[in-house]
């Protein structure tokens, strides 16, 4: 597995359906967590665009699913140095509520999109530190 160089900035998003209470995940196709649940997110394009861009790119790129910048809200940041096996990578998480289920358009060679109910993820389901990101985002929308 090859090891990234310097600190990685990424971002990772959870859209929250309100009316089911479901997440739109991931299932990862590759390793690191071949098989495993995530939230859908991935690496700054440094240079090229701010975190909240990164967060709604990788999303769209990852689910088929556009989300605007102002539809989201910072949630967490994690940045455990040993939160990704393939280097030090520090993720910002965000979080966008919507009342209905959206969509899917596309599956992509990397990912399968799928609608998780939140009360039934366990964290064995979850890649990375993604347990913690649920975590924030149950507390979050506990205030809602």
């Amino acid at each position: 597995m090859e090891k990234l160089g310097l600190v990685q900035i990424a971002a990772s998003l959870a859209l929250f359906v309100s009316e089911d209470n479901t997440l739109l995940m991931i299932k990862r196709r590759w390793d690191p967590y071949k098989d495993k649940l995530a939230f859908p997110g991935g690496f700054m394009e440094s240079g090229k665009e701010d975190i909240f861009q990164t967060s709604v790119r990788e999303f769209y790129e990852e689910t088929g699913v556009h989300i605007e910048k102002d539809q989201i809200s910072l949630l967490d940041i994690r940045s455990n140095p040993s939160r990704d096996p393939r280097g030090h990578v520090i993720d910002v998480g965000f979080l966008c509520v919507v009342p209905k289920p959206i969509k899917i358009v596309e599956v992509t060679d990397e990912t399968w999109p799928v609608w998780v109910p939140i009360d039934e993820i366990v964290p064995d389901d979850l890649a990375f530190d993604h347990y913690d990101m649920l975590e924030s985002v149950k507390s979050r929308i506990q205030k809602l």
